[in-house]
């Protein structure tokens, strides 16, 4: 929770690097639940990081998870259960996976993870000077399509 989610994402992008040495880039997304204010609210951490070692976090917004829930994932392990297994087990969510939508969220998670994604790359265009106006390696031109 909270820090064991970069800590975890971080971990994911060195396994990475020794799967695919040398990529261009390495884009990392790991999930976790963040305790804020007594309430246990689900985001991504997204870390994108280039060849050359720069790099860009971003956290995406937040869906609340039911506190008993999170706290029963927590009594059964972490490692082998989710809050999400627990909200379907109760008949809470449809898909464990993505209980965003059966939690009133009026956005799924692939769209959640995808604005987040985008937002971490675009920072990272700021940081390195390919900003608006500027021509974009041919790479990411030909994927912008």
């Amino acid at each position: 929770m909270n820090a064991e989610t970069e800590t975890g994402a971080r971990n994911r992008a060195a396994h990475a690097k020794t799967l695919s040495p040398g990529a261009d880039m390495y884009v990392i997304i790991e999930n976790g639940i963040f305790e804020e204010n007594k309430r246990y609210i689900d985001k991504a951490v997204v870390l994108c990081i280039t060849r050359d070692g720069r790099e860009e976090i971003a956290i995406s917004e937040g869906v609340e998870f039911p506190n008993d829930c999170v706290e029963e994932a927590r009594r059964r392990g972490f490692k082998n259960w989710t809050a999400g297994k627990i909200m379907q087990e109760r008949g809470l969510v449809a898909d464990h996976a993505d209980p965003h939508a059966s939690l009133g969220n009026k956005k799924p998670r692939t769209q959640i993870l995808t604005e987040t994604v985008a937002s971490a790359f675009a920072n990272l265009l700021k940081w390195t000077g390919t900003g608006a106006g500027q021509t974009l390696p041919r790479q990411a031109q030909a994927e912008r399509g």
